[in-house]
């Protein structure tokens, strides 16, 4: 049995949302540093394209 009896269903419940709601926000925080990134790559190349010309 991976749990003690003791314990009620509710908490493990609630533990395992907590731990997806964590999960949730660093992988949303991780998203949007890509995207940040992204932009500010894309940003760079345009300028490097207008500049060589």
């Amino acid at each position: 049995m991976p749990f003690p009896p003791k314990v009620p269903a509710f908490y493990i419940l609630k533990n395992a949302k907590n731990q997806l709601d964590q999960v949730m926000a660093d992988l949303l925080s991780f998203t949007s540093k890509v995207s940040l990134f992204a932009l500010r790559f894309l940003d760079g190349l345009e300028i490097l394209i207008f500049e060589t010309r």
